[in-house]
């Protein structure tokens, strides 16, 4: 009867043992694919935040302008 006992308390240790260790193999490989999204998400927005051809146009134009404007706060009444 004791010997029975030892080997079902021995199986229980290796059984919760191993599923254990399966949880934790599953958590690293989850937190192995978080850190990829984050990194890819980092070189989408670097690509993104990086001037392109259009800024190469418009640096042309860069420089010091002077414009006259005329501006309403309420365009109805002032032609009334």
């Amino acid at each position: 009867m004791v010997e029975k006992l030892i080997i079902f308390v021995v199986l229980n240790i290796l059984i919760n043992c191993s599923l254990i260790l399966l949880q934790e193999k599953d958590n690293k490989a989850k937190e192995e694919q978080s850190i990829q999204k984050t990194k890819e998400e980092i070189d989408a927005w670097q690509k993104y935040a990086t001037p392109s051809k259009e800024h190469e146009l418009i640096a042309k134009v860069v420089g010091k302008w002077d414009a006259e404007v005329k501006m309403w706060s309420n365009i109805i009444r002032e032609h009334l």
